[in-house]
């Protein structure tokens, strides 16, 4: 994509961002380098703004923006519609109060970016977190790659899904490339057998992910046989130093689980494993040391 700045091009995409703090300020670097002495009173300006440091309070987070600005940006920037669209889908994901709203426009924009950004690895793993059952659907076929009936799919998975979305799920794993039906055996061929996803991330898709497995947690710890499943809760005191050194040892264990996998000739049944380690209060410490001995 090209954008026109002064009837300068610059070659730069608001599909590429999420955060439209990161678009400005990519797009600001962009134009100091073809103008050493371009500034951000200039950028304001060239945003539909006054000549003022608004455009740097911008990037810097120091200030946020309306709908009504963003407007304004798209059409000094000579956006199209869907362009339009996207810029003000990251502005409300950015500022909006309520976590649901958030939601909702940050599926919106991948909705957009799946379909007119550069297709690059992250927005993969986005459609790939986008259900909890597609990494359960690969790891079913990765066991069984001559399982095509969309209906057993369906039927296997706890809880059940339907078989049209099992159907899906197969498009987008062949979509994604790691999978792919070969007609002459009837089977699926994996191309990679130990597809691994990194959900170390704070972004709000592996969230929802996250969020999502543990609504099957719940649903599972009422339908699935107590002697089928493990699941154990504590609450314990501990120090900041100790819960970072408690995360590094989740961390390896899950790293030894993975390594310790079952071939799939040997596998006879899928779990999934939730690690959840979270503060249930505020910090206990005081910050005054003389506070301590005091009734």
């Amino acid at each position: 994509m090209t954008i026109v700045v002064d009837k300068t091009k610059y070659s730069c995409s608001i599909f590429d961002f999420v955060d439209y703090r990161s678009f400005l300020g990519f797009l600001f670097e962009l134009i100091k380098n073809k103008k050493p002495k371009y500034s951000y009173s200039d950028f304001s300006v060239d945003l539909g703004f006054s000549n003022t440091n608004f455009s740097y309070l911008l990037v810097t987070g120091k200030r946020n923006i309306s709908e009504e600005s963003g407007n304004i940006i798209a059409k000094k920037l000579k956006f199209n519609a869907r362009e339009t669209k996207y810029l003000l889908y990251c502005i409300h994901y950015q500022h909006h109060p309520s976590l649901e709203k958030r939601t909702y426009y940050y599926d919106k924009i991948i909705e957009l970016r799946l379909k007119y950004g550069g297709g690059d690895f992250n927005d993969l793993q986005v459609e790939y977190l986008s259900k909890w059952y597609h990494q359960v659907i690969l790891e079913l076929i990765i066991v069984q790659p001559e399982m095509t009936n969309s209906k057993k799919i369906a039927e296997l998975l706890r809880p059940n899904i339907r078989p049209l979305e099992a159907e899906k799920s197969l498009q987008v794993l062949e979509k994604l490339k790691f999978i792919k039906f070969n007609k002459m055996s009837k089977k699926y061929i994996i191309n990679h057998s130990q597809i691994r996803i990194d959900l170390v991330d704070n972004g709000l898709m592996v969230k929802k992910y996250q969020s999502a497995m543990l609504d099957v947690a719940k649903s599972n710890l009422f339908d699935i046989r107590e002697k089928d499943r493990e699941y154990t809760s504590l609450t314990f005191r501990t120090s900041h130093k100790k819960f970072q050194e408690m995360k590094s040892k989740i961390s390896d264990f899950m790293e030894k689980l993975f390594l310790e996998e079952e071939d799939p000739e040997d596998a006879e049944v899928l779990y999934h494993l939730n690690v959840n380690l979270f503060p249930v209060t505020d910090s206990l410490k005081l910050t005054d040391p003389k506070k301590k001995n005091e009734p």
